[in-house]
């Protein structure tokens, strides 16, 4: 980091930045499938389960979108997957009665 007088701020180098960014999309990269599975756990409605697995769907595809460069059948695949394992998640823990209780 330096000090830049001409602008009155700091300039930071290049492979700093690209750490410090790889950081925050591997973090991004691992709560965003958690937190779709604890928020899914507290919620009681199955409308409101489907809604919410198709919107953390649409952040998953939007992130990858826009912080990778993978194309669009990849973006596609993962989030067909993340969504697929909501699914699964919400059947098996909600769905046969034996699973978790809600109250």
């Amino acid at each position: 980091m330096q000090k830049a007088d001409e602008y009155g701020g700091y300039m930071y180098e290049e492979r700093n930045l690209g750490r410090a960014m790889r950081v925050v999309v591997l973090m991004a990269a691992s709560a965003l499938p958690t937190c779709s599975i604890v928020a899914l756990y507290y919620i009681n409605s199955p409308v409101w389960r489907l809604v919410f697995i198709v919107l953390f769907s649409l952040v998953f595809a939007a992130a990858l979108g826009f912080f990778t460069d993978a194309r669009r059948v990849e973006v596609f695949a993962a989030s067909a997957t993340l969504a697929g394992v909501q699914v699964v998640f919400v059947g098996t823990a909600f769905g046969n009665g034996n699973g978790i209780s809600s109250g």
